[in-house]
């Protein structure tokens, strides 16, 4: 099974993936929160962050262990 890309640095989040015995792979991202609508009602907010965070994840190139994203 392919790793999943996570583009987060969150310790609960890669103790679930650990607990869960799900294959990940850590990756940066620069996405700057602050500029994120933080008056938005709540499910919209954690939406929009998520996507500005995906939006700004650097996925590897492919070239270790021949694989491509």
């Amino acid at each position: 099974m392919k790793p999943l890309m996570l583009g987060s640095k969150s310790f609960s989040r890669k103790m679930l993936l650990d607990q869960a015995q799900i294959p990940y792979m850590v990756v940066p991202q620069d996405a700057d929160e602050m500029v994120c609508d933080w008056t938005l009602p709540l499910e919209q907010a954690v939406a929009s962050i998520a996507r500005h965070k995906m939006d700004h994840v650097i996925l590897p190139d492919g070239s270790m262990n021949n694989e491509t994203c």
